[in-house]
Protein backbone atom coordinates (compact mmCIF):
# COMPACT_ATOMS: atom_id res chain seq x y z
CA UNK A 1 0.00 0.00 0.00
CA UNK A 2 2.89 2.23 0.77
CA UNK A 3 3.58 1.95 -2.99
CA UNK A 4 0.43 3.51 -3.84
CA UNK A 5 0.02 6.13 -1.56
CA UNK A 6 3.45 7.15 -3.18
CA UNK A 7 2.42 7.51 -6.59
CA UNK A 8 -0.61 9.44 -5.43
CA UNK A 9 0.86 11.59 -3.42
CA UNK A 10 3.44 12.35 -6.24
CA UNK A 11 -0.29 12.82 -8.13
CA UNK A 12 -1.09 15.58 -5.87
CA UNK A 13 1.85 17.20 -5.93
CA UNK A 14 1.45 17.56 -10.07
CA UNK A 15 -2.03 19.24 -9.18
CA UNK A 16 -3.60 22.20 -11.27
CA UNK A 17 -3.49 24.92 -8.21
CA UNK A 18 -1.19 27.88 -9.24
CA UNK A 19 -3.36 30.44 -10.34
CA UNK A 20 -0.83 33.35 -9.81
CA UNK A 21 -0.06 35.57 -12.82
CA UNK A 22 3.48 34.92 -13.92
CA UNK A 23 5.32 37.87 -15.61
CA UNK A 24 6.28 36.99 -19.23
CA UNK A 25 9.87 36.28 -19.45
CA UNK A 26 12.46 39.31 -20.79
CA UNK A 27 13.54 38.96 -24.39
CA UNK A 28 17.10 38.26 -24.76
CA UNK A 29 17.38 35.09 -22.68
CA UNK A 30 18.77 32.51 -24.26
CA UNK A 31 16.06 29.14 -25.07
CA UNK A 32 16.82 25.75 -22.96
CA UNK A 33 18.13 22.92 -24.61
CA UNK A 34 15.26 21.18 -26.44
CA UNK A 35 14.02 17.54 -24.93
CA UNK A 36 13.06 15.78 -28.23
CA UNK A 37 13.33 12.56 -26.90
CA UNK A 38 11.52 13.28 -23.69
CA UNK A 39 8.96 14.80 -25.79
CA UNK A 40 8.77 11.89 -27.46
CA UNK A 41 8.10 9.90 -25.11
CA UNK A 42 5.32 11.72 -23.20
CA UNK A 43 3.40 11.95 -26.88
CA UNK A 44 3.65 8.61 -27.28
CA UNK A 45 2.51 7.36 -23.71
CA UNK A 46 -0.15 10.06 -23.95
CA UNK A 47 -1.52 8.21 -27.58
CA UNK A 48 -1.42 4.69 -26.21
CA UNK A 49 -3.17 5.89 -23.57
CA UNK A 50 -6.08 7.41 -25.66
CA UNK A 51 -6.00 4.48 -28.17
CA UNK A 52 -6.86 2.23 -25.16
CA UNK A 53 -10.10 4.38 -24.93
CA UNK A 54 -10.92 3.75 -28.21
CA UNK A 55 -9.76 7.67 -28.98
CA UNK A 56 -8.49 9.71 -31.79
CA UNK A 57 -4.44 10.22 -32.07
CA UNK A 58 -3.67 13.67 -30.90
CA UNK A 59 -1.45 15.47 -33.79
CA UNK A 60 1.61 17.34 -32.81
CA UNK A 61 1.53 21.15 -34.02
CA UNK A 62 5.21 22.76 -34.20
CA UNK A 63 2.76 26.30 -33.13
CA UNK A 64 1.43 24.58 -30.37
CA UNK A 65 4.51 22.89 -29.02
CA UNK A 66 6.32 26.49 -29.40
CA UNK A 67 3.77 28.07 -27.04
CA UNK A 68 4.69 24.47 -24.40
CA UNK A 69 8.10 25.32 -24.99
CA UNK A 70 8.11 29.29 -23.95
CA UNK A 71 5.91 28.40 -20.77
CA UNK A 72 8.05 24.93 -19.75
CA UNK A 73 11.14 27.53 -19.84
CA UNK A 74 9.38 29.42 -17.82
CA UNK A 75 8.77 27.17 -14.79
CA UNK A 76 12.56 26.25 -15.28
CA UNK A 77 13.74 30.17 -14.31
CA UNK A 78 10.46 29.86 -11.61
CA UNK A 79 11.63 26.93 -10.90
CA UNK A 80 7.82 25.82 -9.64
CA UNK A 81 5.33 24.97 -11.75
CA UNK A 82 2.16 27.09 -12.82
CA UNK A 83 -0.59 27.85 -15.68
CA UNK A 84 0.66 30.04 -18.52
CA UNK A 85 -1.41 32.82 -17.70
CA UNK A 86 -1.48 33.91 -21.21
CA UNK A 87 -2.14 30.61 -22.85
CA UNK A 88 -5.81 31.94 -24.58
CA UNK A 89 -3.37 34.82 -26.83
CA UNK A 90 -1.00 32.66 -27.28
CA UNK A 91 -2.04 29.57 -28.75
CA UNK A 92 -3.03 29.31 -32.80
CA UNK A 93 -5.78 31.16 -34.14
CA UNK A 94 -7.76 28.46 -34.94
CA UNK A 95 -8.42 27.14 -31.19
CA UNK A 96 -11.58 26.37 -30.23
CA UNK A 97 -11.15 24.46 -27.03
CA UNK A 98 -8.08 24.73 -25.07
CA UNK A 99 -6.75 22.34 -22.35
CA UNK A 100 -2.48 22.49 -20.38
CA UNK A 101 -0.88 20.13 -18.38
CA UNK A 102 2.08 21.02 -16.41
CA UNK A 103 4.20 18.94 -14.02
CA UNK A 104 7.49 18.52 -12.73
CA UNK A 105 9.35 15.38 -12.03
CA UNK A 106 12.72 13.23 -12.14
CA UNK A 107 11.32 11.27 -15.17
CA UNK A 108 8.97 11.01 -18.01
CA UNK A 109 7.37 7.88 -17.00
CA UNK A 110 6.93 9.36 -13.13
CA UNK A 111 5.41 12.51 -14.58
CA UNK A 112 3.40 10.55 -16.74
CA UNK A 113 1.75 8.25 -14.16
CA UNK A 114 1.16 11.13 -11.70
CA UNK A 115 -1.16 12.62 -14.43
CA UNK A 116 -2.83 9.81 -15.16
CA UNK A 117 -3.64 9.12 -11.22
CA UNK A 118 -4.91 12.72 -10.87
CA UNK A 119 -8.42 12.85 -11.98
CA UNK A 120 -7.89 16.52 -13.16
CA UNK A 121 -4.67 15.61 -15.30
CA UNK A 122 -6.38 12.04 -16.48
CA UNK A 123 -10.15 13.89 -18.06
CA UNK A 124 -7.39 16.37 -20.17
CA UNK A 125 -5.51 13.95 -21.66
CA UNK A 126 -8.72 11.67 -22.87
CA UNK A 127 -10.97 14.35 -23.56
CA UNK A 128 -12.45 13.07 -26.83
CA UNK A 129 -13.08 17.00 -28.32
CA UNK A 130 -8.90 17.57 -28.87
CA UNK A 131 -7.14 16.40 -31.61
CA UNK A 132 -3.93 17.95 -31.27
CA UNK A 133 -0.74 18.68 -28.63
CA UNK A 134 2.14 20.50 -28.24
CA UNK A 135 4.62 18.82 -25.54
CA UNK A 136 7.89 20.62 -24.17
CA UNK A 137 10.08 19.70 -21.91
CA UNK A 138 12.36 21.90 -20.04
CA UNK A 139 15.56 20.48 -17.73
CA UNK A 140 16.25 22.16 -14.60
CA UNK A 141 19.96 22.60 -13.45
CA UNK A 142 19.71 19.61 -10.82
CA UNK A 143 17.97 17.77 -14.04
CA UNK A 144 14.34 18.18 -12.66
CA UNK A 145 12.10 18.10 -15.69
CA UNK A 146 9.53 20.91 -16.07
CA UNK A 147 7.14 19.69 -18.39
CA UNK A 148 3.98 21.54 -20.28
CA UNK A 149 1.11 20.00 -22.34
CA UNK A 150 -0.64 21.74 -24.28
CA UNK A 151 -3.90 20.53 -25.54
CA UNK A 152 -6.35 22.07 -28.21
CA UNK A 153 -9.12 21.67 -30.69
CA UNK A 154 -8.99 22.64 -33.68
CA UNK A 155 -10.96 24.43 -36.18
CA UNK A 156 -9.05 22.63 -38.93
CA UNK A 157 -6.02 20.84 -39.22
CA UNK A 158 -3.78 22.54 -41.28
CA UNK A 159 -0.78 20.03 -42.72
CA UNK A 160 1.61 22.74 -43.12
CA UNK A 161 1.35 23.28 -39.30
CA UNK A 162 2.08 19.61 -38.46
CA UNK A 163 5.00 18.56 -36.88
CA UNK A 164 6.62 15.02 -37.91
CA UNK A 165 5.29 11.86 -36.01
CA UNK A 166 7.20 11.46 -32.76
CA UNK A 167 9.23 8.27 -32.76
CA UNK A 168 9.21 5.85 -29.86
CA UNK A 169 11.25 6.37 -27.24
CA UNK A 170 13.82 3.78 -26.70
CA UNK A 171 12.93 0.91 -24.26
CA UNK A 172 14.70 1.51 -20.84
CA UNK A 173 16.73 -1.46 -19.46
CA UNK A 174 15.34 -2.51 -15.93
CA UNK A 175 15.39 -5.62 -14.09
CA UNK A 176 15.52 -8.77 -15.65
CA UNK A 177 13.88 -9.42 -18.94
CA UNK A 178 13.81 -5.31 -18.98
CA UNK A 179 10.82 -4.94 -18.99
CA UNK A 180 8.55 -3.21 -15.99
CA UNK A 181 4.11 -2.70 -16.06
CA UNK A 182 0.99 -4.12 -16.54
CA UNK A 183 -1.76 -4.05 -17.91
CA UNK A 184 -5.46 -3.70 -17.03
CA UNK A 185 -8.84 -5.21 -18.87
CA UNK A 186 -11.95 -4.16 -18.15
CA UNK A 187 -15.54 -5.74 -19.08
CA UNK A 188 -16.17 -3.98 -22.21
CA UNK A 189 -12.29 -5.10 -22.99
CA UNK A 190 -10.63 -1.54 -22.55
CA UNK A 191 -6.93 -1.66 -22.06
CA UNK A 192 -5.01 0.51 -19.68
CA UNK A 193 -1.21 -0.19 -19.96
CA UNK A 194 1.09 1.37 -17.24
CA UNK A 195 4.95 1.12 -16.52
CA UNK A 196 6.18 -0.39 -20.58
CA UNK A 197 3.31 -2.13 -20.55
CA UNK A 198 2.47 -1.06 -24.30
CA UNK A 199 -0.59 -0.63 -25.82
CA UNK A 200 -1.78 -2.81 -28.83
CA UNK A 201 -5.34 -3.14 -29.23
CA UNK A 202 -8.96 -3.25 -27.38
CA UNK A 203 -12.28 -4.16 -27.92
CA UNK A 204 -13.04 -0.88 -26.46
CA UNK A 205 -14.99 0.94 -29.21
CA UNK A 206 -16.76 -2.43 -30.40
CA UNK A 207 -20.41 -3.86 -29.45
CA UNK A 208 -19.57 -7.21 -27.88
CA UNK A 209 -22.05 -10.41 -27.57
CA UNK A 210 -20.99 -10.89 -23.85
CA UNK A 211 -18.29 -9.31 -21.34
CA UNK A 212 -14.50 -9.66 -20.83
CA UNK A 213 -14.04 -11.94 -17.86
CA UNK A 214 -9.77 -12.47 -18.17
CA UNK A 215 -6.78 -11.51 -19.88
CA UNK A 216 -3.16 -13.41 -20.41
CA UNK A 217 -0.07 -11.60 -21.58
CA UNK A 218 2.20 -13.29 -24.18
CA UNK A 219 5.66 -14.51 -22.76
CA UNK A 220 7.62 -11.58 -24.38
CA UNK A 221 5.51 -9.18 -22.78
CA UNK A 222 4.20 -7.48 -26.77
CA UNK A 223 1.61 -8.87 -26.57
CA UNK A 224 -1.94 -9.87 -25.20
CA UNK A 225 -5.52 -11.75 -25.03
CA UNK A 226 -8.62 -10.93 -23.80
CA UNK A 227 -11.72 -13.77 -23.34
CA UNK A 228 -15.24 -13.14 -22.86
CA UNK A 229 -17.42 -14.93 -20.70
CA UNK A 230 -18.36 -17.10 -23.77
CA UNK A 231 -14.85 -17.87 -24.80
CA UNK A 232 -14.34 -15.36 -27.68
CA UNK A 233 -10.64 -14.62 -28.13
CA UNK A 234 -9.59 -11.54 -28.95
CA UNK A 235 -5.88 -11.28 -29.56
CA UNK A 236 -3.56 -8.08 -29.75
CA UNK A 237 -0.02 -7.23 -30.73
CA UNK A 238 2.33 -10.71 -31.25
CA UNK A 239 -0.77 -12.74 -29.19
CA UNK A 240 -2.07 -15.20 -32.08
CA UNK A 241 -5.24 -16.51 -32.40
CA UNK A 242 -5.42 -20.26 -32.01
CA UNK A 243 -9.21 -20.81 -31.32
CA UNK A 244 -12.36 -20.28 -28.83
CA UNK A 245 -15.14 -21.22 -27.55
CA UNK A 246 -17.16 -18.78 -29.01
CA UNK A 247 -19.49 -20.72 -31.01
CA UNK A 248 -19.86 -23.29 -28.63
CA UNK A 249 -22.60 -23.63 -26.29
CA UNK A 250 -20.96 -24.29 -22.85
CA UNK A 251 -22.78 -25.52 -19.91
CA UNK A 252 -20.92 -22.65 -18.03
CA UNK A 253 -19.69 -19.51 -18.73
CA UNK A 254 -15.65 -19.08 -19.20
CA UNK A 255 -14.35 -17.38 -15.94
CA UNK A 256 -10.44 -17.26 -16.84
CA UNK A 257 -7.47 -17.94 -18.93
CA UNK A 258 -3.80 -18.74 -19.34
CA UNK A 259 -1.47 -18.72 -21.24
CA UNK A 260 1.48 -21.23 -22.54
CA UNK A 261 4.89 -21.00 -21.72
CA UNK A 262 5.61 -20.62 -25.81
CA UNK A 263 2.98 -18.04 -26.02
CA UNK A 264 2.12 -20.65 -29.17
CA UNK A 265 -1.46 -21.46 -26.81
CA UNK A 266 -3.65 -20.74 -24.04
CA UNK A 267 -6.39 -22.46 -21.80
CA UNK A 268 -9.84 -21.56 -21.26
CA UNK A 269 -11.68 -21.92 -17.85
CA UNK A 270 -15.10 -22.39 -17.13
CA UNK A 271 -16.65 -22.00 -13.63
CA UNK A 272 -17.52 -25.63 -13.58
CA UNK A 273 -13.59 -26.41 -14.19
CA UNK A 274 -14.53 -27.16 -17.65
CA UNK A 275 -11.05 -26.62 -19.88
CA UNK A 276 -11.01 -25.34 -23.24
CA UNK A 277 -7.13 -25.96 -24.70
CA UNK A 278 -5.83 -24.41 -27.94
CA UNK A 279 -2.93 -24.05 -29.84
CA UNK A 280 -0.10 -26.16 -28.03
CA UNK A 281 -2.10 -26.38 -24.88
CA UNK A 282 -2.27 -29.49 -23.65
CA UNK A 283 -5.76 -30.84 -21.53
CA UNK A 284 -4.48 -32.41 -18.59
CA UNK A 285 -7.80 -32.79 -16.35
CA UNK A 286 -10.65 -30.64 -15.64
CA UNK A 287 -13.25 -30.58 -12.91
CA UNK A 288 -15.96 -30.30 -15.26
CA UNK A 289 -17.47 -33.80 -14.22
CA UNK A 290 -16.82 -33.23 -10.58
CA UNK A 291 -19.90 -31.28 -8.61
CA UNK A 292 -17.83 -28.43 -6.69
CA UNK A 293 -18.97 -27.17 -3.28
CA UNK A 294 -17.75 -23.69 -4.92
CA UNK A 295 -17.48 -21.98 -8.60
CA UNK A 296 -14.03 -22.09 -10.49
CA UNK A 297 -12.99 -18.46 -10.27
CA UNK A 298 -9.50 -18.40 -11.99
CA UNK A 299 -6.36 -20.38 -12.75
CA UNK A 300 -2.74 -20.45 -13.58
CA UNK A 301 0.09 -22.35 -15.52
CA UNK A 302 3.32 -24.18 -14.49
CA UNK A 303 6.42 -23.04 -15.62
CA UNK A 304 6.83 -26.08 -17.76
CA UNK A 305 3.71 -25.44 -19.39
CA UNK A 306 2.46 -29.06 -18.48
CA UNK A 307 0.36 -28.97 -16.01
CA UNK A 308 -1.91 -25.89 -14.17
CA UNK A 309 -3.99 -25.20 -10.93
CA UNK A 310 -7.77 -24.08 -11.16
CA UNK A 311 -9.11 -22.42 -8.00
CA UNK A 312 -12.39 -22.16 -6.51
CA UNK A 313 -13.92 -19.21 -4.53
CA UNK A 314 -13.40 -21.13 -1.49
CA UNK A 315 -9.81 -21.63 -2.41
CA UNK A 316 -10.00 -24.81 -3.08
CA UNK A 317 -7.08 -25.87 -5.45
CA UNK A 318 -7.19 -28.72 -7.88
CA UNK A 319 -3.85 -29.49 -9.27
CA UNK A 320 -3.38 -31.01 -12.94
CA UNK A 321 -0.56 -32.21 -15.03
CA UNK A 322 2.93 -31.72 -12.78
CA UNK A 323 1.07 -28.82 -10.87
CA UNK A 324 1.84 -30.32 -7.71
CA UNK A 325 -0.50 -29.20 -4.60
CA UNK A 326 0.95 -27.18 -1.78
CA UNK A 327 -2.20 -26.58 0.13
CA UNK A 328 -5.12 -24.36 -0.15
CA UNK A 329 -8.19 -22.36 1.83
CA UNK A 330 -11.08 -25.22 1.11
CA UNK A 331 -11.24 -25.64 4.68
CA UNK A 332 -10.66 -22.77 6.50
CA UNK A 333 -13.23 -20.10 6.91
CA UNK A 334 -12.54 -16.89 4.63
CA UNK A 335 -13.79 -13.17 5.35
CA UNK A 336 -14.10 -12.94 2.17
CA UNK A 337 -14.06 -15.15 -1.10
CA UNK A 338 -11.07 -16.10 -3.33
CA UNK A 339 -11.13 -14.22 -6.63
CA UNK A 340 -8.34 -15.17 -8.24
CA UNK A 341 -4.04 -16.95 -8.12
CA UNK A 342 -0.70 -16.54 -9.62
CA UNK A 343 1.94 -19.01 -9.42
CA UNK A 344 5.73 -18.17 -8.54
CA UNK A 345 8.24 -18.06 -10.77
CA UNK A 346 9.41 -21.31 -9.74
CA UNK A 347 6.54 -23.18 -9.94
CA UNK A 348 6.79 -24.84 -6.54
CA UNK A 349 3.81 -22.68 -5.00
CA UNK A 350 1.02 -20.39 -5.76
CA UNK A 351 -0.79 -17.36 -3.88
CA UNK A 352 -4.10 -17.21 -3.71
CA UNK A 353 -6.09 -13.48 -3.36
CA UNK A 354 -9.41 -12.70 -1.63
CA UNK A 355 -12.07 -9.86 -2.84
CA UNK A 356 -10.54 -7.86 0.19
CA UNK A 357 -7.36 -8.17 -0.65
CA UNK A 358 -6.13 -11.18 1.74
CA UNK A 359 -3.45 -13.02 0.43
CA UNK A 360 -2.67 -17.09 0.95
CA UNK A 361 0.77 -17.96 -0.05
CA UNK A 362 1.98 -21.88 -0.47
CA UNK A 363 4.89 -23.83 -1.30
CA UNK A 364 7.77 -21.32 -2.07
CA UNK A 365 5.29 -18.33 -2.84
CA UNK A 366 6.25 -15.99 0.03
CA UNK A 367 3.78 -13.61 1.48
CA UNK A 368 4.79 -9.65 0.87
CA UNK A 369 1.80 -7.75 2.00
CA UNK A 370 -1.82 -7.27 1.65
CA UNK A 371 -4.86 -5.39 1.79
CA UNK A 372 -6.83 -7.55 3.96
CA UNK A 373 -6.73 -5.25 6.89
CA UNK A 374 -7.58 -2.27 5.11
CA UNK A 375 -11.54 -0.83 4.34
CA UNK A 376 -11.08 -0.52 0.19
CA UNK A 377 -13.23 1.32 -2.02
CA UNK A 378 -13.79 -1.38 -4.23
CA UNK A 379 -13.29 -5.33 -4.21
CA UNK A 380 -10.22 -6.89 -5.35
CA UNK A 381 -11.06 -8.56 -8.81
CA UNK A 382 -7.33 -10.12 -9.70
CA UNK A 383 -3.59 -10.16 -9.17
CA UNK A 384 -0.48 -10.58 -11.13
CA UNK A 385 3.16 -11.49 -9.80
CA UNK A 386 6.27 -9.40 -10.75
CA UNK A 387 8.41 -11.10 -13.65
CA UNK A 388 11.57 -11.66 -10.75
CA UNK A 389 8.65 -13.52 -8.40
CA UNK A 390 9.53 -11.66 -5.86
CA UNK A 391 6.32 -9.36 -5.64
CA UNK A 392 2.56 -9.25 -6.53
CA UNK A 393 0.25 -6.48 -7.96
CA UNK A 394 -3.47 -6.39 -6.68
CA UNK A 395 -6.12 -4.38 -8.27
CA UNK A 396 -9.73 -3.38 -7.79
CA UNK A 397 -12.79 -3.34 -9.83
CA UNK A 398 -12.22 0.48 -10.18
CA UNK A 399 -8.36 -0.19 -11.47
CA UNK A 400 -7.08 0.69 -8.01
CA UNK A 401 -3.04 -1.16 -7.92
CA UNK A 402 -1.83 -1.99 -4.58
CA UNK A 403 1.79 -3.36 -5.26
CA UNK A 404 3.51 -5.65 -2.33
CA UNK A 405 7.31 -6.81 -2.48
CA UNK A 406 9.32 -5.57 -5.57
CA UNK A 407 5.85 -5.10 -7.73
CA UNK A 408 6.01 -0.87 -8.16
CA UNK A 409 3.19 1.26 -8.60
CA UNK A 410 3.47 2.17 -12.38
CA UNK A 411 -0.30 4.14 -12.53
CA UNK A 412 -3.95 3.14 -11.77
CA UNK A 413 -7.22 4.09 -13.22
CA UNK A 414 -8.90 4.20 -9.52
CA UNK A 415 -11.12 7.79 -9.78
CA UNK A 416 -10.70 8.47 -13.36
CA UNK A 417 -14.43 7.06 -14.04
CA UNK A 418 -13.56 4.30 -16.70
CA UNK A 419 -16.71 2.61 -18.40
CA UNK A 420 -16.37 -0.80 -17.56
CA UNK A 421 -15.11 -2.76 -14.71
CA UNK A 422 -11.73 -3.75 -14.25
CA UNK A 423 -11.65 -7.56 -14.78
CA UNK A 424 -8.50 -8.67 -14.55
CA UNK A 425 -4.95 -7.80 -14.81
CA UNK A 426 -1.42 -9.10 -16.28
CA UNK A 427 2.03 -8.20 -15.61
Amino acid sequence: MGKLYRGLALALALALAALALVIAAPLGIRAATAEPAREASFVSKLNELRAGRGLRQLIVRNDLVAVARSWSEQMVRANDISHNPNLRSQAPPDWVRLGENVGMGATVQEIHDAFVASPTHYRQMIDPAFDSVGVAVALAPDSTIFVTVNFMTSRAISSATLAPPAPAPAPVPTSLDGRRGYRMASSDGGLFGFGDARFHGSTGGLALTRPIVGMAATPSGDGYWLVASDGGIFGFGDARFHGSTGAISLNRAIVGMAATPSGNGYWLVASDGGIFGFGDARFHGSTGAIKLAQPIVGMAATPSGNGYWLVASDGGIFAFGDARFHGSTGAIKLAQPIVGMAASRSGNGYWLVASDGGIFGFGDAVFHGSTGAIKLARPIVGMAASRSGNGYWLVASDGGIFGFGDAVFHGSTAGTGISGRIVGMAA
